[in-house]
Formats: C-alpha cells, sequence, structure tokens
C-alpha cells in the first residue's frame, strides 16, 4: 500500500483541484479506465478526487452512506435503477446509501465524490 504524502484528517485542509488532478495517473493508462486520490478521509466524512477516461465506468455498486458527485470537469453518466442522469461540471447529484449504481463517462471527467458514513 502506497504511503500517504499529506494529511487526510485535520482541522483545516485546503486542496486546489489542478494540483490534486496533476497528481493523478493519466486515467487513459489505467487498465480500468479510472483513477482516485482520497482528499479527506475521517470517521464519518470521505472526499475523493475521481478522473475517468474516454469510455471509463465503475461498475454497479452501492455506498452504505449518502454520497454527492460533483463533476469538476467534464460530463458523467449515473444509472440508478431504471434512472439514468447526466450530471455535468457546475451540477450536484446526491444519492441515499444503499442505492445500487454505476457512473461512467464516454468522453472522460473529474469529479468529487463525498461519502457521508451512517
Amino acid at each position: 500500500m502506497p504511503s500517504i504524502d499529506r494529511p487526510l484528517n485535520s482541522e483545516l485542509l485546503h486542496f486546489r483541484f489542478e494540483d490534486e488532478l496533476a497528481r493523478l495517473k493519466d486515467p487513459e493508462s489505467a487498465t480500468d479506465r479510472r483513477t482516485g486520490r482520497t482528499l479527506v478521509k475521517g470517521d464519518r466524512l470521505r472526499v475523493v478526487l475521481v478522473t475517468l477516461g474516454a469510455g471509463g465506468r465503475i461498475a454497479e455498486h452501492e455506498s452504505a452512506g449518502r454520497i454527492t458527485i460533483q463533476p469538476i470537469s467534464g460530463t458523467i453518466r449515473f444509472e440508478a435503477g431504471d434512472e439514468v442522469r447526466n450530471v455535468a461540471t457546475g451540477e450536484l447529484l446526491s444519492v441515499d446509501g444503499g442505492v445500487r449504481h454505476a457512473v461512467e463517462s464516454s468522453g472522460g471527467a473529474a469529479f468529487l465524490l463525498t461519502i457521508a458514513r451512517p
């Protein structure tokens, strides 16, 4: 497991998305066309910066707690049961815990995933 080069849980944390994206591996070269970098990891809150390369997909899964997804570049396609939402930069999607969902991006995207643990 790689060592963490910065605190994940502190009284005050500050991030520049441009810098954090530069630290991520190119999602096009990743075997599953996605990369992620945990920015915040507390007892009940986790914030992860996720990139999907063109055609990248996160298979159906669920989170125990509520999540939010906020694209910072590109557009993602979010599937939950029969519902499909295209979520673009400047938008926010919130989903209850326990809802099975999948995420993909045809053109590539970066988004902030926030997980509130129950």
